[in-house]
């Protein structure tokens, strides 16, 4: 016979609370799986577009760093403009602006430091920046820039563009 006998023909509260909580993990299990896909489709597009800097922007860029960065070696100084790189230091070809996938040209900006900038002074970007978009309830901006610092540290700049036109940059080295 079954042990549920002894509570005169009640079901004891420890099955019901089991079968309660089997329940709840069960709906706990469905709603992560739903929100992981959504979780999944807000942040896909700026995970691609981290992708794309990482792959197609990223090489060429560095190219370029790196040619600054041993020109500076040679010289002990930056050079006045990425034209004069060429062809010590580049082939003229790596300075040509680049296509994306999508027709975006992403052109190279030098700025020559100044002899009092400090060493976070960006002094080589991108431009345009990669953008990509997030949905929480609301449409939140992102723009990905590859920067090169005075130091020769080669950052990722992360602007956030919220609804409202607020702004909140985070800036995370890349190697």
């Amino acid at each position: 016979m079954s042990s549920l006998r002894g509570t005169g023909g009640r079901t004891s509260c420890w099955v019901l609370g089991g079968i309660g909580c089997l329940g709840l993990l069960v709906v706990f299990a469905i709603l992560l799986f739903f929100g992981a896909r959504q979780l999944g489709s807000m942040f896909g597009d700026i995970v691609q577009q981290s992708m794309v800097i990482e792959q197609e922007v990223k090489p060429p860029f560095q190219v370029i760093a790196n040619a600054i960065k041993q020109y500076h070696t040679d010289t002990g100084k930056f050079p006045p403009n990425l034209n004069a790189l060429t062809p010590k230091y580049l082939k003229p070809d790596a300075l040509k602006p680049i296509t994306l996938k999508d027709g975006t040209q992403i052109k190279w900006v030098y700025r020559p430091p100044k002899p009092d900038s400090t060493g976070d002074t960006v002094i080589l970007e991108h431009t345009p920046p990669v953008t990509a978009e997030m949905k929480f309830g609301q449409t939140v901006k992102a723009n990905l820039t590859l920067q090169l610092t005075r130091d020769f540290s080669m950052m990722l700049q992360q602007e956030m563009i919220t609804p409202d036109g607020k702004r909140q940059i985070q800036k995370q080295s890349v190697n």
